[in-house]
């Protein structure tokens, strides 16, 4: 999470478990999948606590912390199954098996109900996902066949593709 106090985890069966960072336990069990979940991410945001979660189901949960528990605030519903999910705060990206990733704006709670993603399409499925820091205009994606797509969101068009693939991160620096 955003202030450090919680880690997230998710097996096998569709739960998602926050577990306090310090004592090791589980807090809170969030139940909204119906098979395995492949990806979480806190967003990292000040004002409020969102986490979204996704998996083989084709669903992506948009969670958010209302001091007591976790309220599931909104449902985007996929054909195929998501693998990767990243935030930056204000934009979350999902990426499924097919290739498409999918970019959704959550300013606000209210956003979260009203979207209507942007669709992006690289070659592979996408195996993990990544902004860069700060403005948040390029978007790393990891994909299954061996490669490395780096997306100008902007453009909407990838600047450079790289010849290995796997997980994706970007320095503090970008």
């Amino acid at each position: 999470s955003a202030d450090n106090n919680w880690i997230t985890a998710a097996l096998s069966g569709g739960n998602v478990f926050i577990i306090n960072r310090q004592s090791g336990r589980i807090e809170h069990t969030l139940t909204g999948h119906t098979e395995d979940v492949r990806a979480v991410t806190f967003f990292p945001r000040s004002d409020m606590t969102l986490l979204a979660s996704a998996g083989d189901d084709g669903l992506v949960n948009v969670w958010q912390f209302d001091n007591e528990e976790f309220r599931l605030i909104a449902t985007y519903n996929h054909e195929a199954g998501i693998n990767a999910l990243a935030s930056d705060g204000a934009y979350l990206a999902a990426g499924d098996n097919d290739g498409t990733i999918w970019r959704y704006y959550l300013e606000t709670t209210a956003d979260a109900r009203n979207v209507v993603p942007e669709t992006l399409t690289v070659n592979g499925g996408v195996v993990s996902l990544a902004f860069s820091p700060g403005d948040g205009q390029l978007l790393a994606v990891g994909t299954n066949n061996i490669q490395i797509e780096i997306i100008h969101l902007a453009e909407a068009r990838t600047i450079l593709t790289l010849p290995w693939g796997g997980a994706v991160a970007f320095s503090p620096d970008g």
